[in-house]
């Protein structure tokens, strides 16, 4: 079972009912019992860490495991065809988040042309907004 290769590797595991128990989050090594595992009717696995909010990617990284390790196959999508981005994506989710992106895109020219450069933190998030823009052109550009 799935659940069982995720609780093998964890940590003080306790059963607290069906399909749900309670271990350490090996994510930020607790001592605690913070992480809730649960089974759902589908037996995918959920994960959630009461302590840090740790992410789940982070927590099954921890304990060598990838997200598609927490589903049972016919539900990992593997040999399907790839959605088109109209079904992946709320057009207007992503156009407000471009927004932002520019706005920071337009702020950092404005900055340069009044100060002559960037500070180092300004660079980073610069080149975090491009990196943005051009993922979601690269998502969205068909052959």
């Amino acid at each position: 079972m799935i659940v069982d290769n995720l609780l093998s590797r964890l940590d003080k595991v306790k059963k607290t009912g069906s399909s749900q128990w309670v271990a350490c989050c090996p994510a930020h090594g607790s001592e605690g019992r913070k992480l809730a595992i649960s089974e759902g009717d589908d037996g995918r696995i959920l994960l959630k860490c009461w302590s840090r909010n740790c992410h789940p990617t982070e927590i099954v990284d921890s304990v060598g495991l990838t997200m598609p390790d927490l589903f049972p196959e016919h539900l990992r999508y593997k040999n399907q065809k790839p959605l088109p981005p109209s079904q992946r994506w709320i057009p207007r989710t992503v156009l407000a988040a471009l927004y932002q992106e520019i706005l920071v895109v337009q702020i950092c020219a404005d900055t340069i042309l009044k100060m002559g450069s960037l500070t180092p933190n300004a660079i980073k998030r610069l080149t975090v907004a491009s990196q943005r823009i051009l993922n979601v052109v690269e998502e969205v550009t068909y052959d």
